[in-house]
């Protein structure tokens, strides 16, 4: 089946949008990297000449040949490993590897009072026995462990 393009814009070009998510899009073929919002500085002509460059993310969200919108990483209320290193993890991973055939994940709170998740586990299942896991931890060390750094 093929299908066309999905006509996609980012919406800021710093280190993330330049070094991660351009350079993605512009090679995938299931991707057409079509806008990128840039506020100040307007650099990403330099590298992909035939995008738009827009000045804020209102103008970008307005164009029609944009879509469908959707947003990788948006300010939510939420925090911990799986929302803040999670995706990025998890995109490199489906990146080298492709779909996984099953995959799961597991959260943890390891550090006292904590309210958010200080451990993810990733596992993902692909064909021929291949075993992709990848475990994220945030661990505390007690001051008077590391003190020297503390002083």
């Amino acid at each position: 089946m093929n299908t066309a393009p999905i006509k996609t814009g980012i919406l800021s070009f710093g280190m993330s949008g330049k070094v991660f998510h351009a350079p993605f899009l512009h090679l995938h073929p299931g991707f057409e990297l079509s806008a990128i919002v840039e506020r100040s500085e307007k650099k990403a002509l330099q590298f992909y000449p035939d995008i738009r460059s827009y000045d804020s993310v209102d103008a970008l969200l307005t164009d029609p040949e944009i879509g469908p919108k959707v947003f990788k990483e948006t300010p939510i209320p939420s925090s911990g490993l799986m929302y803040d290193l999670g995706p990025h993890l998890l995109d490199q991973m489906l990146s080298m590897f492709g779909m996984p055939l099953r995959y799961s994940k597991t959260l943890g709170n390891n550090r006292e009072k904590t309210q958010v998740d200080d451990f993810v586990h990733f596992h993902l299942e692909y064909p021929q026995g291949l075993q992709v896991a990848e475990p994220i931890i945030l661990r505390w060390t007690p001051w008077w462990i590391c003190k020297e750094y503390w002083e």
